[in-house]
């Protein structure tokens, strides 16, 4: 009887163990992606805070140049940035495993396009001799709204990410 018992306690132990390894191995991967994920929203998020601190529209109608050209690399840089920073945000938006990181980037996308336009609309105001102070108040509410929903985003990524043990 002693045997038997002995083989039915080596055969609990002896399944038991590997599936304890794989569960632990699964974990362990799970983990290891989700800590890739994070640095992948990181990294665009890191590129539309950038774009935010270069296009501030209080910044740039400061620091606008009158010199012919100047304004417009700089504007055709921003916006080739811009769309690299959609593309990011569309990629987060529609692939995260959180709805809610999905949500806020799909929010942000619009408001970081609307931010870059209206503070280029009032630096080429600016340096056109119109009256841009209504185009300005307007850009920096679209820069202030997508600097929240950013910042927002950020918390999300953050909360999604891997467990702390």
């Amino acid at each position: 009887m002693s045997s038997f018992w002995g083989a039915v306690l080596g055969g609990l132990l002896g399944g038991t163990i590997p599936g304890w390894v794989a569960y632990l191995t699964l974990r362990q991967g799970q983990s290891e992606r989700r800590q890739a994920r994070q640095w992948e929203d990181a990294a665009v998020l890191a590129e539309v805070y950038r774009l935010l601190v270069d296009i501030d529209p209080a910044r740039r109608t400061i620091s606008a140049r009158r010199e012919e050209g100047v304004e417009d690399d700089r504007w055709a840089e921003f916006n080739r940035r811009l769309g690299d920073v959609r593309t990011g945000l569309l990629r987060i938006a529609s692939g995260h495993p959180s709805p809610g990181v999905q949500a806020l980037a799909k929010r942000l996308e619009p408001e970081v396009s609307a931010a870059v336009t209206q503070s280029q609309h009032s630096v080429f105001d600016l340096l056109r001799g119109r009256d841009y102070q209504e185009q300005l108040t307007y850009a920096q509410n679209c820069y202030a709204s997508a600097h929240a929903t950013a910042d927002e985003l950020d918390r999300a990524v953050k909360s999604a990410g891997p467990a702390r043990t």
